[in-house]
């Protein structure tokens, strides 16, 4: 079978093989749910958390409803979420 970048590889697992693919991912997705988050957000990492796109999260920090705070970084500035501020806001949503 051949498609645009070139033929098709059929790989057969065994189901042991399968199942050490599968562990390792649930284990690195349990891992990453367990890493502290980091003091400020970036509008992308933000917007991960809350499972919408960048400019979602933008417009949230425009009207008000996120507060923003402004890091200085090597004579350019970044734009970023608070941590606290962002918990803050996904607790007063689930309520």
């Amino acid at each position: 079978m051949e498609t645009r970048g070139g033929p098709r590889m059929l790989v057969q697992l065994t189901e042991v093989e399968l199942a050490t693919l599968v562990e390792g991912a649930v284990a690195r997705a349990l891992e990453a749910e367990r890493a502290p988050l980091p003091e400020h957000l970036t509008a992308r990492e933000a917007a991960t958390l809350l499972r919408c796109s960048d400019r979602k999260v933008r417009r949230l920090i425009a009207t008000g409803l996120l507060p923003k705070a402004k890091l200085a970084n090597g004579g350019s500035s970044r734009v970023l979420i608070p941590r606290a501020a962002l918990e803050s806001f996904i607790a007063d949503a689930m309520h």
